[in-house]
């Protein structure tokens, strides 16, 4: 392959995006450059974990991340509750709020992580405007066919 093959396969590669735009923030948590094929590898690693069914690190992620929710929650409720001003008190309990709803999604999808719902395989479904029918149903027997929409209404005795 060319240099310009390998360099246009490694723009592609979506491990290679995820460590090179991640450079910028790992620099701001670390103070240092992180070597880039060790990051790589590292985040390959993780990667690999997932496919083979190993969600331990994505379940830390979430509670850290569920964590770090809940610390700014607290900072914005504090901050509202010592605001003068009814505009500062409205922005940071929307922030606030915004920031509790996240924390409980993030909560949701751990989950789900750990307790998926069921899956329920349906073989055939026909839907029809008001009405559903499922062939593999048991046949109910004891129907009575009533049309009332078909039938004329009668004033009877008044």
């Amino acid at each position: 392959m060319s240099d310009e093959e390998v360099h246009a396969m490694n723009a592609c590669n979506p491990v290679v995006r995820a460590v090179t735009s991640g450079q910028t923030f790992n620099k701001n948590i670390t103070g240092t450059n992180l070597e880039l094929f060790a990051s790589i590898t590292t985040l390959g690693k993780q990667i690999k974990e997932v496919k083979d069914g190993d969600l331990s690190c994505a379940e830390m992620t979430l509670v850290a991340q569920a964590n770090t929710l809940n610390l700014i929650f607290k900072s914005l409720v504090c901050k509202a509750s010592n605001s003068d001003q009814i505009t500062q008190f409205e922005t940071y309990m929307r922030m606030a709020l915004k920031d509790q709803n996240q924390c409980r999604t993030t909560y949701e999808a751990l989950a789900e992580i750990k307790n998926p719902k069921p899956m329920a395989f349906i073989k055939q479904q026909n839907v029809g405007l008001n009405q559903q029918i499922n062939n593999d149903a048991a046949p109910c027997t004891n129907e009575i066919s009533v049309n009332s929409s078909n039938e004329l209404l009668e004033n009877r005795n008044g």
